[in-house]
This record gives C-alpha cells, sequence and structure tokens, in this order.
C-alpha cells in the first residue's frame, strides 16, 4: 500500500496533528512502518487458530458481586438546591 504526501498531510489535518515540514518526514517513515507491520501480519496463516483474550491464556478471578453499600440516594439528593424524577436540576448556561 502506498500513501502519497497529499493524504498524509490530509491525515494529519483531520487529526488535529500539527506536524512541522521537519519532523513530517519522520511521520512518513513511522507511518509506512506500521502499514508495512500490518500488512506482513495480515499474510499470517491463522486458520484454526482460536483467539484468546490474554497470550498468557489465565483466567480471570472475579468476585461474587454484592451490594456492600446502603442506598443513599435520598440523603444525597438533600443538598441539591432542585431535583426533578432524580435528575439534578442545574441552570442553563448555553444559549
Amino acid at each position: 500500500m502506498s500513501i502519497q504526501e497529499k493524504d498524509l498531510k490530509k491525515m494529519a489535518e483531520l487529526s488535529k496533528i500539527d506536524i512541522s515540514e521537519e519532523d513530517f518526514e519522520d511521520f512518513e517513515l513511522k507511518l509506512k512502518n506500521i502499514i508495512k507491520l500490518v500488512d506482513e501480519l495480515n499474510t499470517v496463516n491463522v486458520k484454526g487458530v482460536e483467539p484468546m483474550a490474554h497470550p498468557l491464556d489465565q483466567k480471570q478471578i472475579l468476585r461474587k458481586d454484592d451490594i456492600t453499600e446502603k442506598n443513599q440516594i435520598k440523603e444525597i439528593e438533600r443538598s441539591a438546591p432542585e431535583i426533578k424524577n432524580s435528575h439534578y436540576i442545574v441552570p442553563k448556561f448555553v444559549e
């Protein structure tokens, strides 16, 4: 895959990345190396390889999902100046 200089400049502009002219050549080289690596990875035959969540194939030990805190909504809402249907009402600040 070949990337043109104008395409790189457009990508930088759209990404809001400010690349100076002296850094542009380095940016271009690094991006081309990334694309080359992805192209190389795409050539690897992975047919029959099962996807893994972790390269060491470790299991996640999960704790029991118990409620440990009491419901404090009413106490918290008491400090708000205005509440409607459990939503905090704030003054409008954007027109």
